[in-house]
Parts: structure tokens; C-alpha cells; sequence
């Protein structure tokens, strides 16, 4: 019987990767260290759980099996480029995320995915069925799904640029800089979408596209219909509108430059409405609305602050609970910022963002010792 090295990693890689067992955190650390894990990391398949701070230091895919993060538990990349996959280029892995997931390149390409807890990308591409549940929250630059993908959101998702090629429930908020629907969207009746610039709805990729809005979607600038749109709930547009497309159903208009569409080139029902309730978006820089994410929250060293918006001399002011500054950064530039926390008592604050004397955003911080 031969049972010399070889023999025995192989069979430590198979213990740490059996289905039927749950490979599960003991500490903290990085995820190919076998401490992190009291024994051999896992290889991709096999039934993980986190329930510790993890720093994923490898690309990684998971294609069979589960993968967990618990409440209090992370799973975090070391770089602007780390990436995960789960199931490619094929599997039959599923996701949940209760804790949080913070990693650049996200790809979900199939089977199911859950958040309950906090999701974070550079860039996700999901061809998987996704829900995002009531008081949950996603955040990427680059939002995107793909065909044979489903979101199904009931908490907040906040984006750069957000493209549907697929279909997608709304049924919390949406807030994106630019947000363009190629095959099927529907905005529930307790929906809501903050677009701060430009909204298409054009079937020039997925087809046809179709837009069904029974809640409320503001627009900061143009909005643009080459496809169908339906529902019963209510638009409110700041620049230019341009229908080239078919708009049916009792929907509420509201376009601040006139009122009704300003370009018509397709079909418009007489059941539309124009302006019957209250409509404000803003104008100028208010209507540039500045997503904010802060990663870690709560956080004991320092922390991450990515924007939605390049930043050109902007600057960071912490508040403490006595409303004095108490740490300012200034000269900002770019999307990110890393805030270190420099000897500030554990405790909740206010994040202030600013640029050329204006507030862009508000955020609440907690740290932590």
C-alpha cells in the first residue's frame, strides 16, 4: 500500500472537499491559509461556510455545492482585480450571502444566489437567479444581466451602470447613474429607481424591450422609449424625453420641460397621464446624485470609500455625535478614498462628501475597536 506524501495530500484535498461535510471558518485570515480553515482551504467544490473575516488572495470559482457567508462573517479581496466565479464555466453551486461579499470581478453564471447581508463588485455579471431580499443591499459599478439571468430585488441596489438583457423584478430601490432595460424590467407598486442621469428602454441587444412601471422611476436627465412600456405608476423626467417606441397603460408623465413627451416618433395611449402628481428630480448638480459605498462599516482601522461619480477636489469631513469635525480629508480625485481612522474613539459619525462647497452625500460610519 503506498502511502507516501503524494498519497496523503490527496487525501487531505479530498477530506477538505467532500460534499457531505461542511468545510467551516475557525479564524481570521486569508483564504488559502489552512489556519483559516483548521485544515486544507477548499478547491471549489464541496459545502463552504464563513462565519470569520476572510480575504480571498486568489481568484476562485465554487462549482459544486454551496457557499456561505453567516451573519458577522466576510468574505473580502485583496485587490482591485481578484475575481470569483460560481459555476463557470459550468456547476451547480449555489450562494448566500447573510454576512458580507466584497470583491472586485464577480461572475454568477448560474443556479441560484441569495443576499440578505452586504454585496459589493467593481463589476457583476449574473446569468444566475439572484434575489436580493428586504433590507439588503448590493453595490458595483458595472451591474449587468445577462440572458438567462433574474434579479429579484426587495432591498436597495446602487450602480454606475446598470444593463438588463434579461429580467428583472424591482420590487425596493434601484439608484444608478445610467441605467439602460433591453429585454424584460418591471418596477413593482412599491418599487422606486433613482436614475441620476440618462434611461433608455431599446431592444437593440436582448428583445423585445419591455419597461412595466407600477411604482415610481426619476430621471435626472434624458429618457429615451425605442420599446414597450406599460403599468400604472409614474415617470418624472428632468431634460429631454424621445418615444420612438410604444407607451400604453394609465402611467403618470411627467417630463419638467413640457410636461408631455418632447420628441414623439412612436405611439402614445390616450389612458397616459401628464403631470398629475407632484414631480421634483432636481436640477443642475442636485440631480447628480453621488452613490457612496463605505467598506468596511463598522470598521476598526481604516476604510474603503468608493463614489458612483469622479471626484475632482472634493473633500471628507467625520462628524461626531456632538456635530464637531473631527477628521477632514481634502483634494480627493478619482472614485476611491481610503479613510484611516487616526486614534478616533470607537463610536458612530457622519461622513460628509463634498465638492465646490456643495454636499453630495451623507453617509453614517461606526468604528469599531
Amino acid at each position: 500500500m503506498n502511502t507516501g506524501p503524494n498519497t496523503l495530500i490527496l487525501a487531505l484535498f479530498l477530506l477538505g472537499t467532500t460534499q457531505g461535510t461542511a468545510q467551516t471558518t475557525i479564524a481570521d485570515g486569508n483564504w488559502s491559509d489552512p489556519s483559516t480553515w483548521g485544515g486544507v482551504p477548499p478547491f471549489g467544490t464541496g459545502n463552504v461556510v464563513i462565519g470569520h473575516h476572510v480575504v480571498l488572495d486568489l481568484d476562485y470559482g465554487h462549482s459544486s455545492g454551496s457557499l456561505t457567508v453567516n451573519p458577522g462573517g466576510s468574505l473580502v479581496g485583496n485587490s482591485d482585480m481578484r475575481a470569483f466565479a460560481l459555476n463557470y464555466p459550468g456547476g451547480t453551486a449555489t450562494m448566500t450571502v447573510n454576512g458580507t461579499f466584497d470583491v472586485a470581478r464577480v461572475y454568477l453564471a448560474s443556479n441560484t444566489v441569495s443576499n440578505g447581508g452586504a454585496f459589493h463588485a467593481d463589476s457583476l455579471l449574473c446569468s444566475a437567479t439572484l434575489t436580493n431580499s428586504l433590507g439588503a443591499g448590493m453595490v458595483a459599478d458595472q451591474f449587468r444581466i445577462d440572458p438567462g439571468g433574474t434579479l429579484n430585488n426587495a432591498g436597495s441596489v446602487e450602480t454606475v451602470n446598470f444593463l438588463n438583457i434579461s429580467t428583472v423584478v424591482n420590487s425596493g430601490s434601484v439608484s444608478a447613474s445610467d441605467f439602460a432595460n433591453s429585454k424584460d424590467f418591471t418596477v413593482a407598486n412599491t418599487g422606486v429607481m433613482n436614475i441620476a442621469f440618462d434611461f433608455s428602454n431599446i431592444d437593440t441587444l436582448g428583445g423585445p424591450a419591455i419597461f412595466t412601471i407600477n411604482g415610481t422611476v426619476l430621471v435626472g436627465n434624458d429618457w429615451h422609449n425605442g420599446g414597450q412600456m406599460n403599468g400604472s405608476g409614474r415617470f418624472c423626467i428632468n431634460h429631454n424625453t424621445w418615444n420612438s417606441g410604444a407607451l400604453t397603460g394609465t402611467f403618470d408623465f411627467c417630463d419638467l420641460t413640457g410636461g408631455d413627451v418632447d420628441l414623439n416618433t412612436g405611439t402614445v395611449a390616450g389612458s397616459i397621464t401628464y403631470c398629475t402628481t407632484p414631480c421634483d428630480v432636481g436640477t443642475g448638480e442636485g440631480a447628480e446624485e453621488v452613490l457612496v459605498d463605505i467598506f468596511p462599516d463598522p470598521f476598526s482601522s481604516s476604510a474603503n470609500v468608493r463614489t458612483g461619480r469622479y471626484l475632482h477636489n472634493a473633500a471628507i469631513t467625520v462628524v461626531d455625535g456632538l456635530g464637531r469635525t473631527v477628521l477632514r480629508m481634502s483634494n480627493i480625485t478619482g472614485r476611491t478614498a481610503t479613510l484611516h481612522r487616526d486614534g478616533l474613539p470607537s463610536g458612530p459619525y457622519l461622513l460628509r462628501l463634498t465638492q465646490e462647497g456643495q454636499v453630495l452625500a451623507t453617509e453614517r460610519i461606526i468604528i469599531h475597536d
